[in-house]
């Protein structure tokens, strides 16, 4: 298996193998479409199999990534090759368009209004998918592997599902050449090593006559407007001395957190969810949380946001007004999962250990208790109960820890049973700190015809 992915609002299941894919609907659970599984032709991608599919809701708007074995099992230019994109109508079985990157493609993320294609050499090509128009290339960290590093092929980003269509990324992923601002530079930057002025369609090559691709420099603006700290941070040296540049970010912490506006082609929001480095992060549905989790694994910490309660919705830098940290457990552990339920109220998370863990994140705030326990990892003047990934607890084994969370359960049970019934979900006692359920497995620019936009549109 490829790729195992759920669309946007968790309707559809899609699965990509290297005979072809498959999409499931959910409730109930039934298979609906199969693609061919017969074996190409050579110079045709029909049959072939599929690294990758992405849905766009519930709509017959579909991303395919083709992928077919080569010479040695690697992707070839003949058949399937993974650096091409297919946009398809399922519905009508009909090719929309296909664009061909300069490098392999790592992750597709999509909403209504922008799609993101991660590629391996560290670039993400943001379009506009009503129009599939190339509109910003952000040039990040190459993620092609290493042979002594298999978590350095891992791709650390989210994009909301809304029309405000939020991109989170770590920053320490962010390079020199990266451009935040000059939302120009998406039709004059190539990718590095490529040639050409942005991904080709239908892999056309580059006409004698076209421009010739610049880099255009990326404009040194200061990122202090979009830093936000946290009460932690405020009463920490980080406050005393102020950090402005991309260097001085990184060179503190390969914590922070980027929020990127795809719509407006700016930054939101800078912050620093831990000391260690970004291991997972995702956003939630409607852009209000967003959940991160350390290399050491032991705290996830949700940043809560209020989009709609600043003044300049679509210019202004957005405002943290709580964190919330939770224990996955007191021992390191590698995350590879991280997903809020569609409206919010839910975090997953899943670990290398064979655990997963279920938080209730949404109630009402508590800033008293809370507001100290976002401490981060360099902390170490508050105890366990604070939540402090440096120092973890010597006194429980995973068994313990397990054994701590089913009493946990059992209690709250049992006060639960004696409390008087409240009036909503609301006032039910969510807790932010400890509610959580646990379970233990057993191990460039696109040339289109007009009836392609035509055909897009009326999908979308």
């Amino acid at each position: 298996m490829n790729d195992l992915c759920f669309n946007q609002d968790f309707t559809c299941l899609s699965v990509s193998t290297p005979e072809n894919h498959r999409i499931f609907n959910c409730d109930p659970f039934g298979e609906f479409y199969s693609s061919p599984g017969q074996p190409a032709d050579a110079g045709s991608s029909v049959g072939c199999g599929t690294l990758l599919l992405r849905m766009l809701f519930s709509t017959s708007l579909t991303i395919i990534v083709p992928s077919c074995p080569g010479q040695g099992g690697t992707a070839g230019p003949g058949c399937g090759d993974s650096r091409v994109l297919k946009i398809y109508n399922l519905k009508q079985n009909l090719k929309i368009c296909e664009l061909t990157f300069p490098s392999h493609i790592l992750d597709v993320k999509l909403n209504r209004k922008r799609m993101v294609v991660f590629l391996e050499m560290g670039s993400m090509y943001i379009y506009d998918l009503t129009s599939i128009r190339l509109i910003k290339v952000l040039e990040v960290d190459s993620y092609i592997a290493k042979p002594d590093d298999h978590r350095h092929h891992r791709v650390l980003y989210d994009l909301s599902s809304d029309d405000r269509s939020f991109l989170v990324l770590p920053l320490s992923a962010l390079t020199d050449s990266t451009d935040l601002f000059n939302s120009e530079a998406a039709t004059s930057i190539p990718g590095p090593g490529s040639l050409a002025t942005g991904p080709e369609v239908d892999s056309a090559p580059i006409s004698p006559g076209s421009p010739p691709c610049l880099h255009v420099k990326p404009q040194a603006s200061s990122l202090a407007p979009y830093i936000e700290l946290t009460k932690k941070n405020e009463q920490a040296q980080l406050a005393k001395t102020p950090l402005t540049s991309l260097k001085d970010l990184q060179r503190d912490s390969h914590g922070w957190i980027l929020v990127y506006d795809t719509v407006n082609l700016k930054p939101r929001l800078i912050y620093k969810a831990h000391d260690s480095a970004i291991a997972k992060i995702a956003i939630s549905a409607n852009s209000n949380y967003i959940a991160t989790a350390s290399t050491k694994g032991t705290i996830i910490r949700v940043c809560h946001m209020a989009p709609d309660s600043i003044v300049d919705p679509a210019n202004g830098k957005l405002e943290i007004t709580q964190v919330t940290n939770l224990r996955r457990g007191h021992n390191p552990a590698n995350i590879n999962a991280l997903k809020f339920n569609l409206d919010s109220t839910i975090l997953g998370c899943g670990s290398e250990s064979g655990t997963v863990h279920l938080f209730t994140v949404t109630g009402s705030a508590r800033p008293s208790q809370n507001d100290d326990a976002a401490d981060f990892e360099d902390s170490r003047d508050f105890d366990d109960g604070n939540l402090s990934e440096d120092e973890p607890n010597p006194r429980l084994s995973s068994s313990e820890d397990l054994n701590e969370n089913l009493a946990n359960l059992l209690l709250s049970k049992d006060t639960e049973d004696h409390a008087p019934k409240p009036k909503d979900k609301e006032e039910s006692g969510v807790l932010f700190l400890g509610t959580q359920i646990f379970f233990e497995t057993h191990q460039q620019p696109v040339h289109e015809a007009d009836h392609e936009k035509t055909t897009l549109q009326a999908i979308l």
